[in-house]
């Protein structure tokens, strides 16, 4: 059974006068007070941290503005605005500080003194200008540059160590270490050393070193080193290096050492060494060697020493010894496609037209073989000596030494005594 509701809770129904009497007025709303956004209050936070003075992050405040050259108590001066968000020297940097332990971003360096961490250079430094110091970890940005880079480095146009570079650095164009560079290097156009270069070195046109360079090291053109190559260089024209050549050297053109050349050599051209050439050297017209050449020597044109040849040479023309050597021989398997020349040749020598020298011993094959003494077995067209301790076979053969009705015979002559 339902109840009903207390009178006193009971609606009462409105009245026809009441349905059509006019709505009473609303009161006035209060005036809307304009409130900020937090959005809109960052860009003046911001302004008014960046101007605060360095004692508001709890360091000591700096000069405010001194020269960009000069130091207080050793330390490089410090001007311009900066953000620190740090503790001591540890922590965020955006400005010019000099001395970060953690992440520093700047502009443009100059008068660093040291960065363990993480540096941000969003522009090069002022041209001319040494930033010195000591990045160690990672230095990043277009052009980032300090006196020693250790660790990594990425540039967008450059990576530069007034000093040293040490670890891995990648950059688009060059990188650039005044003194030595140590680790990996790539660069698009070159990889540049002042002194020596240790590691691995690759760049799209060249990679130099003012010294020695030593590990593997390629250049898109040439591979330069000003005293000595050592371990495996890779040029496309050329690998050069003003001392010596050792281990692996490949040139597209040639292969030069200005001092001794050791190992394997191989040039589409030529592979020259200024003084001994040792090992296995293989030129696509010559192979040349100031004093010496020992080992495997192979050229389209020419094989040539300035005194001795000892091994296996091997010459498209001519396999030569410089008269100009009194002590001059050439020792091993010598063959030409035109002469073989030397004072002394001893051993297997073959050439297709000429064979000339002072002393011949050994076995000889040629057209025309010239020699003041020969010792041993000669066979060509014309064998000529001046004295004969052995056998001829040719068309025509003279032992000078023989008596006259046996000194110029055909086909066969000799002289045992």
């Amino acid at each position: 059974m339902l109840r009903r509701s207390p009178p006193w809770l009971r609606r009462s129904e409105p009245s026809a006068s009441q349905l059509l009497a006019p709505a009473p007025p609303r009161p006035p709303r209060p005036p809307r007070v304009a409130h900020r956004r937090t959005w809109q209050r960052v860009p003046a936070l911001f302004l008014l941290i960046a101007l605060l003075p360095a004692g508001a992050w709890g360091q000591e405040s700096e000069p405010a503005v001194l020269p960009a050259d000069t130091t207080v108590a050793g330390t490089p001066a410090e001007s311009g605005l900066a953000l620190r968000l740090m503790a001591g020297d540890v922590g965020i940097a955006i400005g010019h500080v000099p001395r970060v332990t953690g992440l520093r971003v700047n502009l443009s360096d100059r008068s660093l003194d040291r960065v363990y961490g993480v540096n941000l250079t969003l522009w090069r430094a002022r041209s001319g200008s040494e930033v010195g110091g000591r990045i160690q970890g990672a230095a990043l940005g277009l052009a980032p540059q300090a006196g020693s880079v250790h660790g990594l480095g990425l540039g967008l146009a450059a990576v530069v160590g007034e000093e040293q570079l040490a670890g891995v650095h990648v950059s688009g164009l060059a990188t650039i270490a005044g003194e030595d560079a140590r680790g990996i290097q790539a660069a698009g156009l070159a990889t540049i050393a002042g002194e020596d270069a240790r590691g691995i070195q690759a760049a799209g046109l060249a990679t130099i070193a003012g010294e020695e360079m030593a590990g593997v090291q390629a250049g898109g053109l040439a591979t330069i080193a000003g005293a000595g190559l050592r371990g495996v260089q890779v040029g496309g024209l050329a690998a050069i290096a003003g001392g010596e050549l050792r281990g692996i050297q490949l040139g597209g053109l040639a292969a030069v050492g200005g001092g001794m050349v050791s190992g394997i050599q191989v040039g589409g051209l030529a592979v020259v060494g200024g003084d001994q050439v040792r090992g296995i050297q293989l030129g696509g017209l010559a192979v040349g060697g100031g004093d010496t050449l020992e080992g495997i020597q192979v050229a389209g044109l020419a094989v040539a020493a300035g005194c001795r040849m000892q091994g296996i040479q091997v010459a498209g023309l001519v396999t030569e010894v410089s008269r100009g050597c009194e002590e001059g021989s050439i020792r091993g398997l010598t063959a030409a496609g035109y002469r073989v020349r030397a004072p002394e040749l001893h051993g297997v020598t073959a050439a297709l037209l000429r064979i000339e020298a002072e002393t011949v011993r050994g076995f000889s094959v040629g057209g025309l073989q010239r020699s003041g003494e020969h010792v041993g077995l000669a066979v060509g067209v014309v064998n000529w000596t001046d004295r004969l301790r052995g056998v001829q076979v040719g068309v025509l053969n003279r032992a000078g030494n023989n008596p006259h009705p046996f000194r110029v015979l055909p086909l066969v002559n000799l002289n045992l005594s």
